[in-house]
């Protein structure tokens, strides 16, 4: 549903305010409900009675400067801005301009609110932050429509603009996302390498865990430390001398960081090489690896718990979701360990 071309900036705002129409297009209560949240400053009765007649307006560049994007409607204007690391005097001036975007816009009496979406929380000089124009992290946005769309029909859509944020980087660390894995019992090996392959078609979003189930029962989290694809050039029966498979490897860092590629290298080709050993797969090329370290799972609530309600879902049969929603701490000062021994509480109920 959400464009991945044209100008990144452009791209970003024309889709949020797709997001925003649809949404309130399909349901305006939820709408209003995400809109009170965005703009918490705003007393509550300032926007009673003003969710109908919804309309996007205008989405242009001019001057090298993005304008806005703006929705309108009875007694109620939107304008939403994307910046990425502009000076703050970049900032303001896109401030104003959806300031007198919105302004010009004709027949409107009103209220107008701006929504300023950026991949880190930054500051912004107190006088551009008003009543009437908001900060928001695209992973604050995120997780306050996940939170409004729960339990009703607009689960798909809430996790289809998630999962476009992450696959366009729009989250920052992304690390605290965990994929839901299969774990088949004739890859048990895959824990001893520390090692999950996955087909390239099967697309990529960045993450920095992995949590392995069987028999609707989680195993293993993998804290994940580089996520790399690679090309072997040589015959399966030449594997065996996983020495001579490494040397011939070619290897590209999709995310993360190699401490040691020569360490990778031999390990990626001995995986690969027990992967054709023991279930005839070859993986000499078209598949990505996620590397890492696993640790044993204790304490988690069965896989049942993770409901549609909850998981992120890549379109590719690959599941996500945020930890932060299932952790009674913060996840950036626990380890890996302590989350998969359930030292640190998890919710149960959602």
């Amino acid at each position: 549903m959400f464009q991945r071309v044209t100008t990144p900036e452009n791209a970003h705002t024309n889709n949020t305010l797709v997001l925003f129409q649809e949404i309130h297009e399909r349901n305006p209560e939820i709408f209003m409900k995400l809109i009170k949240k965005l703009f918490h400053r705003v007393p509550p009765e300032k926007f009673e009675g003003r969710s109908h007649g919804l309309k996007m307006v205008s989405h242009y560049s001019q001057s090298n400067l993005v304008q806005p994007g703006i929705l309108t409607q009875s007694g109620l204007q939107l304008g939403v801005i994307t910046d990425f690391g502009s000076s703050v005097d970049v900032v303001g001036q896109k401030i104003l301009r959806c300031r007198e975007a919105q302004g010009s816009v004709r027949y409107f009496s009103g209220f107008s609110y701006t929504l300023l979406l950026t991949v880190r929380e930054r500051y912004i000089p107190h006088d551009a932050l008003t009543l009437h124009v908001s900060q928001c992290t695209f992973a604050n946005l995120c997780r306050e429509l996940r939170w409004a769309c729960r339990d009703s029909n607009l689960e798909l859509l809430a996790d289809d603009y998630t999962h476009y944020c992450l696959e366009q980087g729009l989250i920052d660390n992304a690390r605290r996302y965990m994929r839901i894995c299969p774990y088949p019992e004739e890859s048990e090996f895959m824990n001893d390498y520390g090692v999950y392959a996955d087909p390239v078609e099967s697309g990529f979003v960045p993450h920095g865990y992995m949590g392995l189930y069987a028999k609707a029962k989680f195993t293993c989290l993998w804290e994940v430390q580089s996520i790399v694809r690679v090309d072997i050039s040589c015959k399966t029966f030449e594997l065996e001398n996983f020495e001579q498979a490494a040397k011939r490897m070619t290897i590209w860092l999709d995310s993360g960081t190699i401490h040691n590629e020569e360490d990778l290298r031999k390990k990626l080709a001995a995986f690969i090489f027990e992967k054709w050993q023991v279930e005839r797969e070859d993986l000499r090329e078209g598949y990505r690896f996620y590397c890492g370290y696993p640790h044993k799972i204790t304490n988690w609530p069965d896989l049942q718990l993770y409901t549609s309600k909850t998981l992120l879902s890549s379109g590719n049969d690959r599941y996500f979701f945020d930890l932060r929603e299932y952790i009674w701490a913060d996840i950036d000062g626990v380890s890996p360990s302590d989350i998969a021994s359930g030292a640190v509480e998890m919710h149960r109920t959602k």
